[in-house]
């Protein structure tokens, strides 16, 4: 069975030299990652129960669920269909041919490259395959707080989905008790609702994105410049996100 330090070892001397310098490596160098803004894209290393090594390619974003205590893979990237394609025999040699493999796997694979520019574009697509692709409420999360944190009012649709789905478990006519995490969601999606109609709303949202990122151990955020600091108003939607249909 793999040891940490040989994971740790394969990250830093066979993963991460193919990789562009802006990446690098935290958890115990059992993972690699680049931002922007609150944005994560990273790759993990994990070992199965049964010995196998599993390869974890996806994105990230801080603050969506700040009650996370660690990064999750709702949205992992290897395409949620064939999880165990990405699952390698525990007599897998640790070495610089197995590393371009994985990197040449991610390319070909994943919906958004791990070696291009992450820039805006690229993470829209990479989140409007995760809106067709993934049939999970937490990507109207993603999404939602993607939109928060740059002033875009396109967040408001994802949180009535969100609305919606825990209306189901949370309202009236709920047919079962409700859980705390349920309760903390819907408290939630109220709060950032009407949070859009403040003046500071991207400055709280982005305080939320730095502080839960400071307790998973990612690096400080860096906020991108053309970012805009206030919520624009309803008619000023994303460009982009109106050319991609997000």
């Amino acid at each position: 069975m793999y040891k940490a330090k040989d994971l740790a070892k394969f990250v830093k001397t066979q993963l991460l030299p193919l990789l562009p310098d802006e990446y690098t490596a935290v958890h115990g160098n059992r993972t690699v990652l680049r931002m922007r803004g609150h944005i994560v894209q990273w790759i993990g290393l994990d070992v199965g129960r049964g010995g196998y090594l599993k390869i974890i390619p996806t994105l990230y974003v801080a603050g969506a669920n700040n009650t996370e205590i660690v990064m999750t893979c709702t949205a992992s990237l290897y395409g949620l269909r064939q999880p165990r394609d990405w699952h390698f025999d525990e007599n897998t040699q640790l070495d610089n041919d197995f590393a371009k493999l994985v990197i040449e796997r991610i390319e070909t694979e994943t919906p958004i490259s791990f070696i291009q520019p992450l820039d805006d574009e690229a993470i829209i697509k990479a989140l409007i395959w995760f809106n067709k692709h993934v049939k999970h409420w937490a990507v109207n999360w993603y999404i939602a707080f993607w939109y928060l944190c740059q002033g875009d009012p396109s967040a408001l649709p994802y949180l009535n989905k969100l609305e919606k789905y825990f209306a189901d478990v949370c309202g009236p006519k709920a047919k079962y008790p409700v859980r705390d995490w349920e309760k903390a969601h819907w408290a939630r999606i109220k709060l950032l609702q009407a949070r859009m109609s403040d003046s500071h709303c991207v400055e709280l949202c982005r305080e939320e994105a730095e502080q839960h990122a400071a307790q998973l151990g990612l690096p400080k955020l860096v906020w991108p410049t053309e970012w805009a600091t206030e919520m624009r108003p309803a008619e000023q939607q994303s460009l982009l996100a109106n050319i991609f249909g997000l």
